[in-house]
Parts: C-alpha cells; sequence; structure tokens
C-alpha cells in the first residue's frame, strides 16, 4: 500500500499491542525500509503462556483457549502462527527502538490478578530492548493499554523523536 501510494521508505513504524508484531514481522522481512520503530504497549510471543504463572489454575483452560483457538479472541488471530512468523524473521536491528509501556493495570478479566500480570507484562516488554542496538523505554504512568487515548502526547513525542532521529 505504501508503495501504491508513492510513500518511499525509509519508514517509522509505530504498532500498539498486536501492531506492534506486525511492525516487528515488517521490520524482520524488510530491514533496508526502516529507519524507526516505536512499540506501543506491544504484545509480546506467547505472553498467554507467561500468565499461566500468575492467574488462577481454574482460567488456564479458558487462556488457553483464547490463545489456541481464533475465533477467541476479538481480532479472530491465529496467535501461534502469528508468533511463529515474528520467531522466523526476528533480528537484531540497527535503528532506534522506542518501547512506550502501560504503567497502569487493566482489568478486562474478573479474578484475574491484574497487578502481576502488568508487572510481568512491564517485563516481558522491556526485553525488547535486545532487539535494538539502540532502544530506550519510557513508562506511561497514568496509561493502561491503550496508551494513545490516555496520554497521546507520549506517544506523539515519541513519534517526533524517532523522526527527529531518522533525519539525523
Amino acid at each position: 500500500m505504501l508503495r501504491v501510494l508513492n510513500v518511499e521508505p525509509p519508514y517509522v513504524l509505530v504498532g500498539h499491542s498486536f501492531g506492534g508484531l506486525v511492525a516487528r514481522l515488517y521490520a524482520g522481512l524488510y530491514p533496508q525500509d526502516i529507519c524507526g520503530i516505536v512499540l506501543v504497549d506491544a504484545a509480546p510471543e506467547y505472553k498467554e503462556l507467561a500468565y499461566e504463572k500468575v492467574i488462577p489454575k481454574e482460567r488456564i483452560a479458558e487462556n488457553r483457549e483464547y490463545l489456541l483457538n481464533p475465533l477467541q479472541n476479538s481480532e479472530r488471530i491465529d496467535k501461534i502462527r502469528s508468533y511463529e512468523q515474528i520467531a522466523e524473521h526476528v533480528q537484531l536491528y540497527d535503528i532506534p527502538l522506542s518501547i512506550i509501556i502501560r504503567g497502569l493495570p487493566d482489568e478486562y478479566h474478573e479474578g484475574w490478578p491484574h497487578m502481576e500480570i502488568l508487572e510481568m507484562e512491564q517485563k516481558l516488554q522491556a526485553e525488547f530492548q535486545r532487539l535494538s542496538t539502540s532502544s530506550r523505554i519510557r513508562i506511561a504512568n497514568q496509561s493502561g493499554h491503550y496508551i494513545h487515548h490516555d496520554e497521546p502526547e507520549i506517544v506523539v513525542e515519541e513519534i517526533m523523536n524517532m523522526l527527529e532521529e531518522s533525519r539525523s
């Protein structure tokens, strides 16, 4: 689509949630076209399996079904295949990487340990630093998962910083 619209590389990719996986996959497939990546509370691979360390035992089967069955998630994503695609194309990027992580827990599953899940996701997202020779983390302290709604100025600042870096 970018080429059809005559938008020439290099690109700064911005990915929120599952879009972070898409941005990382694109960067893995077309590294020559990318000059920076901003991950906004981006989904780590297999986070659902990591959840099983802290969620109630009676929720594990439901969680596993969510991971394995695309009909169980609102986006209808084949998560396993998507995670495999990322693994096939993972690489160290020699471009700037900004990782914006939420500071507040989301409470979308009743009876789940929301603080433990937040801490786990923060650690998993912090591991994205290993993907770039030039990475930084920013915590959006007043935001849940939808940082671009809760603190849009943080997302805009990181995108603007990335654009500035790409020009220098």
